[in-house]
């Protein structure tokens, strides 16, 4: 987002140049905006050109894992800052947190195996998500995982267990269309032997999702959904 922010003219900067061995410029920031935890350290906040900022913070898909060992920084973001925004479907419904989807930008990767499976998308490695021709998960995701998003910009096809909260899926990419589910085992190895067997319909679904991903939600299309949401919030907070 940092290049596409840029590329629209903004004046951004990123955590990246705020290590401990370089120096704060003497601007003073009017948005932060976190993904996850961003390798920011929450104390950074306390930097003066940052203490009038408004703080945009996107959450984890998952709320906690063996590989989330971040919680401290995750509950004092989650306090502090002005909007939360969230791809889980669970946490959309039970902190009422905003939702917001993901993005990536288009990757063409050469294929290095046909199939990578997994139990848990949060849980994917991505660079084997990107080699892989067919991308097999076996559990019903619970968030509108970042995987998919790199998926589709990799023209890896997803093959997934059918998701419970299939309206929140269905806004961001159709099945049959940029995505398909399955609903039982026997399901999931027919519908991958149709696909494993036929690079034409490979290709199609492949090209679809990858054509909406940069229609809809490229590093570009989610940079302006920012801007938009920091410029209705300041208004908002004028007319307070």
């Amino acid at each position: 987002m940092y290049t596409a922010l840029k590329g629209l003219r903004h004046n951004v900067n990123t955590s990246y140049n705020f290590g401990y061995w370089q120096k704060f410029d003497n601007s003073k920031y009017e948005l932060i905006y976190i993904e996850e935890d961003g390798g920011f350290d929450p104390k950074t906040l306390s930097y003066t050109g940052l203490k009038d900022a408004i703080i945009f913070y996107k959450c984890h898909d998952m709320k906690s894992s063996p590989y989330f060992k971040k919680e401290y920084s995750e509950n004092r973001l989650l306090k502090e800052a002005d909007r939360v925004f969230t791809s889980n479907t669970e946490r959309h419904r039970n902190e009422n947190l905003e939702w917001l989807n993901w993005y990536a930008d288009e990757c063409p990767t050469e294929k290095e195996n046909d199939l990578y499976e997994v139990e848990d998308i949060n849980l994917a490695n991505l660079s084997k998500v990107r080699k892989s021709k067919i991308f097999i998960v076996n559990s019903q995701p619970t968030s509108v995982s970042k995987v998919f998003f790199e998926a589709f910009a990799s023209k890896t096809l997803v093959l997934c267990r059918k998701p419970k909260n299939l309206d929140i899926f269905k806004t961001v990419f159709e099945e049959n269309e940029h995505v398909i589910y399955f609903d039982s085992e026997k399901d999931k190895d027919i519908k991958y032997k149709i696909y494993s067997n036929s690079e034409e319909d490979l290709e199609d679904i492949t090209l679809r999702a990858l054509h909406k991903l940069n229609k809809f939600h490229s590093p570009k299309e989610r940079s302006k959904e920012i801007v938009r949401t920091y410029k209705r919030h300041i208004r908002k907070k004028a007319r307070a």
